[in-house]
């Protein structure tokens, strides 16, 4: 809109929340609400509020199962996986790490 305005040129009436676009739509309000619990998840992990940063990276989790990338998946393992070391559950942990590291094995770029 700043753009148009700039140049002095009217708005162009387009949008992108037409029928042809509405799986595209969920597929991003996805993402965005499980980075949105993510990051919250590491927020109250780093401020120790463990409970919190558990539920929460659970309701990411959730999420996670609608968003296609292996790679993303691998990552949310690391980081659950260093919440549970931090809380001492080593077997949960664990659990999770290895999920990382078996995602990781089919994905020689990643090291």
């Amino acid at each position: 809109m700043l753009l148009y305005s700039s140049r002095g040129e009217p708005l162009q009436k387009h949008t992108y929340f037409t029928e042809d676009n509405q799986n595209f739509i969920k597929k991003t309000n996805g993402k965005l609400e499980y980075n949105f619990y993510l990051f919250e998840a590491m927020f109250e992990a780093y401020n120790k509020n463990y409970n919190r940063a558990i539920n929460l990276y659970g309701l990411a989790e959730k999420k996670l199962a609608e968003i296609p990338d292996e790679i993303e998946a691998a990552e949310f393992h690391s980081k659950d996986s260093y919440l549970y070391t931090l809380v001492k559950q080593s077997v949960v942990s664990q659990h999770y790490i290895n999920n990382a590291i078996t995602i990781y094995k089919r994905h020689p770029d990643y090291k």
